[in-house]
């Protein structure tokens, strides 16, 4: 049987937050938005994704809203307070693409 939970995305980064924790460590959210066109047709998708430690610190410093990335991570399900399972993207791997936003 075989079992793989592995996800790679590309977009633009969003809602960038540090968040704290009990332990200290760094850890952020960060929203990655990704727009694909087939034809006459577009599609946006938005993923929830969290890092911690050196990837958190790295992103929250020089990552910026609009600034193209390319996340590598797993599918993570939890469920919110009101008990609804929500999918979201816990990145292993934040690379920042291209110039700082002007």
């Amino acid at each position: 049987m075989i079992s793989i939970n592995d996800l790679r995305i590309g977009g633009k980064l969003y809602k960038i937050k540090a968040i704290e924790t009990k332990s200290g460590k760094p850890m952020a959210s960060f929203t990655v938005r990704v727009y694909e066109k087939f034809g006459e047709k577009e599609t946006t998708t938005f993923f929830n994704c969290v890092c911690f430690s050196k990837t958190a610190e790295i992103l929250l410093k020089y990552g910026e809203e609009k600034r193209e990335c390319f996340v590598e991570g797993k599918v993570q399900l939890s469920k919110d307070d009101e008990g609804k399972e929500r999918f979201s993207v816990l990145a292993n791997s934040v690379q920042l693409l291209g110039d700082k936003v002007a």
